[in-house]
């Protein structure tokens, strides 16, 4: 930690730490770090809150602050993709309604109507990765996925819920994955994935967590 400390921390003011879950013993040495170093700012950048507030946050009660990265939504993906579609769709956002999940515009021309109901299509399909929206081919589009997928999703995942093999977690996201937007039964997803009940709620609870998937619960 020494020779970290002198190589990477002294000779700068901000310093940035990314996949720090790996780090070993980073809570303890990040807390020392900022102790002993004042003035510096040390950013700790992670693919886990969970694996983050483990082994670093429960170290550092009062010297940190937690911000969330996520990914593109519907409006910043359109902002990046056609900035003069997003300034008219905002300019007429209180107009904007939902019904029967159809999305029903202001008035508007065909063709603008066609290329905004394209790139929501886009959106549906390829999600808000910023690499992915950023990515003009197709091709290009799905690779990237693949990617974080076999990366993310079946390595770091599988790391985290701590299991043998990722036969059920490949299981559950599919079908996570094809019920997207569903109301979701516990017991079909259960004979399906293969997890037992409290099994599936602590995974679905993780995956939440680590930002693959988002519940939303019915109001009473």
């Amino acid at each position: 930690i020494k020779t970290f400390e002198e190589l990477y921390i002294k000779p700068y003011k901000y310093i940035f730490i990314d996949e720090f879950q790996y780090a070993k013993e980073g809570g303890k040495n990040l807390k020392y770090l900022y102790d002993f170093n004042p003035g510096k700012k040390i950013i700790i950048t992670g693919s886990s809150t969970i694996d983050i507030s483990v082994k670093a946050i429960k170290f550092l009660t009062g010297r940190v602050f937690i911000l969330n990265l996520f990914q593109f939504n519907f409006e910043e993906f359109l902002s990046y993709r056609d900035k003069d579609l997003y300034n008219l769709l905002k300019k007429f956002k209180d107009e904007l309604k939902i019904e029967k999940e159809k999305i029903l515009l202001p008035e508007m021309s065909s063709s603008v109507l066609d290329i905004f109901y394209k790139l929501y299509e886009e959106f549906g399909l390829y999600g808000g990765y910023p690499r992915v929206v950023t990515t003009e081919s197709k091709t290009e589009k799905i690779e990237v996925l693949k990617n974080i997928y076999n990366i993310f999703f079946l390595r770091e995942v599988k790391e985290i819920l701590n299991l043998a093999d990722d036969y059920k977690l490949v299981k559950l996201l599919k079908v996570l994955a094809i019920q997207a937007g569903s109301l979701i039964s516990y017991d079909d997803i259960s004979s399906i994935s293969g997890f037992n009940y409290i099994q599936l709620k602590r995974n679905i609870n993780l995956l939440e967590k680590t930002f693959i998937i988002k519940q939303i619960s019915k109001s009473p």
